[in-house]
């Protein structure tokens, strides 16, 4: 055990207190330039220096991309707070040695049968978990359950970009995400043991995007980030504002739609007929207002949804904003 004190200056604000959380699994994801891998290194390191037993896996798709990815984020930081000299780096194997016993094991899912036959790990560091499969998942996360470690935990970080058509389908959303509607939160999965306990299985998601990450990005990072907004918007949701992105359309229904030329800000008019279409099979009940000022344009003036809002309400709240409207209402 080594004791190393970190100026807490170094972390990112949002993740500080993530290094003391001990659930099985701890989820970082979101935007480009969030610090998540960061993030995920430093409390590596830490547990690596003053836990008295540490063996963790350090996983990627392919063993080549981990070099650079995993073991050369570790390697930095090591170097940044001048630790080099309690590390050893070895690259034949791809491992990283602490003077203390401890180390990092590098393995990639084209070599399944290298990650099974690891002795006692006690985590996984899942970089660019997206790309991990669930059989992937299921072969590795079995095969964590030594009980000398302090805590089991197992990390993934990623930017959630689904390789499902809907990212609803995928596994990592369907397990982690499905039961929430909030980017960040810490939940658990209850299951049931063959003798009839239950067993909690605890796990923390943490959304971040650059914006939580000022301190440590460039004007010219950032803007690069923010261009991606008109010049491919689905890139700009998934790695700007790290919302989960369904793999892209190749051939779209409203194939003429120019994000530049059809998105703005509305104003309701009130010399133009006002229509109104309800939707009622949608919860809560909602309702489109919007506007044709000519016979080959559309203008939508906004989208009412608001739990609790019955029929009688909401119409009432729509006569209140809109007064003296000719309405055409739909469905």
């Amino acid at each position: 055990m080594i004791n190393v004190n970190f100026d807490p200056q170094v972390f990112v604000p949002k993740f500080f207190p993530l290094l003391e959380n001990k659930d099985r699994y701890l989820i970082l994801w979101g935007g480009r330039g969030g610090g998540k891998s960061i993030f995920a290194a430093q409390k590596l390191i830490i547990r690596c220096l003053k836990e008295k037993y540490f063996r963790y896996i350090l996983l990627r798709k392919t063993y080549e991309s981990i070099k650079d990815s995993q073991y050369q984020t570790i390697k930095d930081l090591v170097f940044e707070y001048g630790l080099e000299s309690l590390f050893k780096f070895k690259t034949s194997p791809l491992r990283i040695e602490c003077i203390n016993g401890n180390s990092f094991i590098a393995k990639g899912l084209d070599k399944p049968e290298k990650t099974k036959s690891i002795k006692d790990p006690t985590g996984i560091w899942y970089e660019e978990g997206n790309e991990i499969t669930q059989e992937d998942f299921i072969t590795s996360t079995t095969s964590i359950r030594t009980t000398k470690a302090n805590y089991i935990q197992e990390i993934f970080t990623f930017n959630p970009e689904s390789p499902e058509a809907d990212y609803r389908d995928f596994w990592i959303y369907k397990k982690w995400f499905s039961n929430s509607t909030s980017k960040s939160f810490k939940s658990n999965i209850e299951i049931e043991l063959p003798n009839g306990n239950k067993i909690n299985s605890t796990y923390t998601v943490s959304h971040s995007t650059y914006r939580d990450n000022l301190t440590y990005l460039t004007p010219e990072y950032i803007a690069e980030l923010e261009g991606l907004k008109d010049f491919n918007y689905y890139y700009y949701l998934v790695f700007v504002e790290g919302e989960w992105g369904n793999e892209e359309i190749t051939a779209p229904f409203s194939y003429a739609f120019d994000r530049n030329k059809h998105v703005g800000k509305t104003q309701w008019a009130p010399e133009y007929e006002t229509l109104l279409s309800f939707d009622f099979n949608n919860e809560p009940l909602t309702c489109l207002i919007a506007q044709k000022p000519e016979m080959k344009v559309f203008r939508g003036i906004e989208n009412i949804f608001v739990n609790n809002l019955d029929i009688d309400e909401l119409c009432d709240r729509i006569k209140a904003k809109y007064p003296d409207a000719l309405f055409i209402i739909t469905g």
